[in-house]
């Protein structure tokens, strides 16, 4: 079974030189989520020790310029350590997106909604956010073999997670997740190569 590609930009040793306790902040309410945190390394872990020669992906090349000149996002600010761009979207959501990696190279793009009032329970909810981040950001991800495989339905839902079966997608990771809790609702696209 594939997880969720941001298991591989946060063990990928984005942070090789720092010795600390990473907690993500992300309630731990359902068993989805206790098994997405388990799964990814969002536990409590010690830090990774791997050298900068072990890194495949040049850290150098790893800026914000993918965000230059995009006007939905022109109020990110950008965390160089991270590899992360914030984002306050109009409702005062916050939108993160990920960019990087050392051995895995990934993008991912997590939506945090406190004040959206949309029922992400309806995953066609989810899939137009998941359309409108891939287009805005189409440079990273592959909007339009997604925007085909969700109207084909070349996806497969397992709970909070829809995998694609559209050959590329699949072939670079590819994924969609959603959690959805009392007092907010998140979604992740992402994907991740070797």
């Amino acid at each position: 079974m594939i997880y969720i590609p941001m298991l591989l930009l946060l063990a990928s040793c984005l942070n090789a030189s720092q010795e600390q306790k990473k907690v993500v902040d992300v309630p731990r309410e359902t068993n989805d989520q206790i098994e997405m945190e388990a799964d990814l390394g969002l536990m409590e872990t010690e830090s990774d020790s791997e050298d900068e020669a072990d890194c495949i992906f040049d850290q150098t090349t790893q800026t914000d310029d993918f965000l230059k000149g995009i006007s939905e996002l022109e109020n990110y600010k950008w965390n160089a350590e991270e590899k992360e761009a914030t984002v306050i979207l109009e409702t005062n959501d916050t939108l993160l997106i990920s960019r990087g990696g050392r051995s895995h190279f990934g993008v991912s793009a997590e939506f945090r909604l406190r004040n959206d009032s949309t029922d992400y329970s309806d995953w066609e909810a989810v899939y137009e956010r998941v359309l409108w981040i891939s287009e805005v950001l189409s440079s990273e991800f592959a909007h339009e073999e997604i925007k085909n495989a969700l109207k084909a339905s070349e996806i497969e839902v397992n709970n909070n997670h829809t995998f694609f079966t559209n050959q590329y997608l699949q072939d670079n990771n590819y994924e969609i997740y959603r959690s959805i809790e009392p007092d907010r609702s998140i979604i992740i696209l992402s994907y991740y190569i070797n």
